[in-house]
């Protein structure tokens, strides 16, 4: 038996993800990991992930006047996620 020594759980977690077509569900955990620190507390209380699909993030957002102001935020908010992650994970963001 060849060993390769140890590896880091994420990198096996990935691997099985990819293989069965859900590494969406570990893109989706990365980004809730930094919505907080790319949106702030405030936002955060109100605005929370829904879930990620083919680079569309779904948030909610629990005001109506909060949800209009966001719109006008996507594209910052955006690049900031993207330059959170190191890669281009996020091309649009759907307020809900």
């Amino acid at each position: 038996m060849i060993s390769h020594g140890p590896r880091k759980i994420s990198l096996f977690l990935e691997g099985t993800f990819d293989g069965l077509g859900l590494s969406h569900l570990m893109d989706e955990q990365r980004l809730r990991k930094v919505w907080h620190l790319v949106v702030g507390e405030k936002i955060s209380e109100i605005a929370e992930i829904e879930r990620y699909l083919e680079k569309r993030l779904y948030v909610k957002v629990s005001d109506s006047n909060w949800k209009m102001e966001l719109r006008f935020e996507s594209s910052p908010i955006i690049q900031k996620i993207n330059k959170e992650l190191g890669q281009k994970m996020v091309e649009e963001i759907v307020w809900m």
